[in-house]
């Protein structure tokens, strides 16, 4: 039972350890864009629906705009 402990231990931590390289170049092409993109179709309420005029509105997209004006860019 210790070795798969071990073992599971070790694959997680090869996993996270694969994927950490990733996030910082991302960053970069988001900041040098100026620009945070977020896709989402608009058909589950209360995350992201169409207002009466037609634009996105709900959770989703108040987050995605609370990010981009976190790192000082335009949602």
């Amino acid at each position: 039972m210790k070795w798969l402990k071990s073992l599971i231990v070790a694959a997680t931590l090869q996993v996270l350890a694969g994927t950490s390289g990733h996030a910082g170049a991302n960053l970069d092409q988001i900041k040098q864009a100026g620009v945070f993109k977020v896709g989402t179709e608009g058909t589950y309420a209360p995350f992201t629906y169409h207002d009466a005029s037609g634009a996105l509105v709900g959770f989703d997209v108040e987050i995605a705009k609370a990010i981009a004006e976190r790192l000082g860019v335009k949602a």
